[in-house]
């Protein structure tokens, strides 16, 4: 089996593939993975599964945000009236 044809998180093949090129997952991964991806590296290629996770940790990195930026107002002294639940299915 080639490198190619492997899930670069879990290190699966004979599975299906996805490739995370220039989407937010590829920026995700790299960011997870604390990697700086060169020019002339071949595509970030990740299996079904890992595909799914990597969907739902970008969810809960975005809740995050969301939630830290209202605890950092209330923090400052200001109110904040939350028209919609940041909760989100993950």
């Amino acid at each position: 089996m080639a490198f190619s044809e492997v899930c670069r998180i879990c290190l699966c093949g004979n599975i299906r593939m996805y490739v995370l090129k220039e989407t937010g997952l590829q920026n995700l991964y790299k960011t997870l993975t604390n990697s700086f991806m060169a020019e002339n590296e071949g595509p970030i290629i990740v299996c079904y599964i890992c595909h799914a996770r990597l969907i739902r940790c970008g969810r809960l990195q975005q809740q995050a945000i969301e939630s830290n930026a209202v605890v950092e107002q209330l923090l400052a002294g200001g109110s904040m009236v939350i028209i919609h639940s940041i909760h989100y299915n993950l």
